[in-house]
Order: C-alpha cells, then sequence, then structure tokens
C-alpha cells in the first residue's frame, strides 16, 4: 500500500517508489513484479511504469500523463483503452 509507483529500467532492474525521495532498487522485470501485486491495485500503465490506482492525484487526457503524488508518468498508447476503462470505475 506503500508503493506509488513502480519504474523499469528496461534491464531487469525496477525502481520501486514508496515516496518521491525514497525508492529502492530490485533485480527484477516489471514483469515479474506486475503478476506479484494485487491487481485490483495496481495497473501497468506503459511498458516502463505500473501505478498505483488509489495513489492518482490527477489525470491529464489531454498530454497522457497521471499524476501520483509527485511524480507525472506517462500513459502508454497500448494502455490507454484499459486504464480508462478501470479509471472510470475507480
Amino acid at each position: 500500500k506503500d508503493i506509488l509507483v513502480l519504474q523499469s529500467d528496461a534491464k531487469n532492474y525496477v525502481k520501486i517508489f514508496t515516496d518521491p525521495k525514497t525508492s529502492y532498487t530490485v533485480k527484477a522485470s516489471l514483469n515479474h513484479l506486475e503478476n506479484q501485486l494485487v491487481s485490483s491495485s495496481f495497473m501497468r500503465v506503459h511498458k516502463e511504469y505500473i501505478i498505483n490506482l488509489s495513489a492518482i492525484s490527477s489525470v491529464n487526457q489531454q498530454e497522457q500523463i497521471i499524476q501520483v503524488g509527485a511524480f507525472h508518468v506517462p500513459l502508454g498508447k497500448n494502455y490507454r483503452n484499459d486504464f480508462f476503462s478501470r479509471y472510470i470505475i475507480l
């Protein structure tokens, strides 16, 4: 529940952010971590990002940016439809 954003570096390392100044780096793929997280709380929104849905502050649909706390996370084209169908339900 403390996790805000997970960000992949595309080299099998993922930074897990619990706040803007605190992160933990783990050696794992984003796919692996995505399968470990509770799907009702977290969602992949970009090839490099998973976000905590309950931590969303705002969504800029025009620029396709999701604000999660202090983070501005891009919304990937391949994830848009799934995100907006789930976000509307929230």
